[in-house]
Parts: structure tokens; sequence; C-alpha cells
């Protein structure tokens, strides 16, 4: 008898126990339910943005072997051989630059829901500043995409991976629109200075410059000319007098745009092939950041580093 009675509480207690809702967000840790409550926690956010291993194409010079800047005695890569295709086996590379692109767009997607809730809690200037830097690097990947791929999957909200198997391609015309309304939004809200933490953060040269860069790509060369002269106007990057000294080792040094912090596997990837006597270490200058160049006609050009 007495075992019946045991077994009735074990039954009992499980009942209630089993009611407990058991899908808690531990209070002492950050989870997706509790983060982005404050912005020095969407500044923590937004420092990911700045991890070399999202920019594939300036970190490893990895996709340069599939064009014709790059030649290779012991191997031909995939556009030379005509093998490309979608997989990861044929161009591991080309697959991460989509899904990194797309995960930085995410990224952005979410600071940027996560500042609209934090309106009114704190000042309206922080907050603009923060979005700003969000903004850019949403622009900066929208950029990519369309210059590699023409019309490309586009949203500027949170959607669920639902909603991302049905979308389809929009045309590069309506996003190249709000890549340069963000551009905009980002050269206006951004400070003139922005180096924080050894690293050098976007400001509004580099908006206004990249926006350059991102209108020469798609041949809209008035608004090219009209950001890089904005870029100019601040009085804060200097002209190169000699373009070739660009592409000199002892010549080539000139301000940067922004930087990235070196990851570990860089670091030793360019310690076999012996880069790190041409590269200040432990930040990584963007390869592709723009310099504004003015030839002798007036006409405004931009060079790669």
């Amino acid at each position: 008898m007495k075992k019946i009675h045991v077994l009735i509480c074990m039954i009992a207690l499980l009942s209630v126990t089993s009611c407990v809702n058991l899908d808690l967000n531990p209070p002492s840790a950050a989870s997706s339910e509790n983060w982005f409550s404050s912005p020095e926690e969407v500044r923590i956010s937004l420092n990911d943005f700045y991890r070399s291993t999202f920019f594939v194409i300036e970190e490893g010079w990895t996709l340069d072997r599939n064009t014709d800047d790059w030649a290779q005695r012991t191997n031909i890569y995939t556009i030379a051989a005509g093998s490309l295709n979608a997989s990861s086996t044929s161009n591991p590379n080309i697959k991460t630059v989509w899904s990194y692109t797309y995960k930085n767009i995410s990224r952005a997607n979410r600071i940027l829901e996560a500042l609209d809730k934090l309106e009114g809690k704190y000042s309206t200037t922080e907050l603009n500043t923060l979005r700003a830097e969000a903004r850019f690097f949403r622009a900066f990947a929208y950029s990519r995409l369309i210059t590699l791929w023409g019309d490309v999957p586009f949203y500027v909200t949170s959607i669920t991976p639902e909603e991302a198997f049905e979308m389809g391609r929009t045309d590069k015309a309506v996003v190249l629109k709000q890549i340069y309304e963000d551009y905009d939004y980002a050269a206006e809200n951004l400070p003139a200075a922005n180096n924080n933490s050894g690293a050098t953060r976007v400001d509004k040269g580099t908006a206004y410059a990249y926006k350059a860069r991102t209108a020469l790509y798609q041949h809209d060369y008035g608004t090219a000319a009209k950001a890089a002269q904005d870029c100019m106007d601040l009085e804060v990057y200097d002209l190169a007098p000699d373009y070739g000294e660009l592409f000199r080792d002892k010549t080539r040094g000139s301000k940067k745009l922004f930087s990235l912090l070196l990851t570990q596997a860089t670091l030793n990837w360019m310690k076999t092939v012996n880069l790190l006597h041409r590269l200040s270490v432990p930040l990584l200058p963007v390869r592709q950041a723009v310099h504004i160049m003015h030839n002798l006609r007036g006409n405004f050009l931009l060079s790669t580093k």
C-alpha cells in the first residue's frame, strides 16, 4: 500500500512540473530576446561587421585567382577552365561571398529594427549614428551583390526562412536606389572621423567614397563624380599626385577609409606567402578601399589598393 501511495505522489508531482514553461531566457546572459537593450549592445553587434571573415574577396585574394589578374603554373581555376558552378565543391569562395553577404544584410536589418525600439529611450543623435553604420554595411553588401550578380533577392526587414525560399530576384535598379539612400543616410549621420579601439570605423568620407565606387560600377558617372567631390570637400583625404605610386610598396601609403581586424587564419596565411613585410599588422586596410584621384582633365577616378 505504501508503494502505491508513493507512485501516486510521483505521478501528481510530474503532472504539476510538466506544466511549467521551461523555455526561459537566462537572466544573467544575453539572448535573442533581451539583446539590443542599449546603444552599447548595438555597438557591440556592429563590431562584427569589421571581421575580415566577411570580406572574402579582400581577405585572401581568393576570387582574384578566377580572373585574368592571376596566373598560376600549377593550377587552372574554375572560371578559366569553364567548369564553374554554384556548388561548394566547384568554388567554395563564390558560395561564401553570396552567403556571407546576405548574413550581413540580415544582421544590419535586425540592428535597424532594434534601434527603432530604442527611440525615446536614448539620444536621437547617438541612435542615428549607430543606424548610419548599419545602413552603410547594408549598402556595401547590396552593392557587392548587384556588381557581381545583377538582379538579386532584396529585403530591408527581417524575414523568415520560408519567406527567403519564396523570394525571387529584384531589378538591380530598385536595389541601387536603396543603396544610394543608405549611403546618403550614412554620410549625413556618421562623424567625420570614427576611430575607435584601434580600428578605423566607417565615417562620412567612407560613405561618400563607396557610393562613388558603386556608381562607377553601375556606369552612373554623374552620381560618382558628385559623391567623389563630396568626399574631397571634407578635406580629410588627400589626392595622390602620382597614380602609379599607389601600386608600389614603398610609396603606396595613404589614409584608410576603414580597416578590418585580421583573423589568426589570415595572419598565418600571410606568413606563408611572405606578405607581412608589406602590411600593417594587426590592421589590414581593405584592399579595394577607394582612393579619390583627379586626373589632368578634371575627371574623377577611383583606384583600388
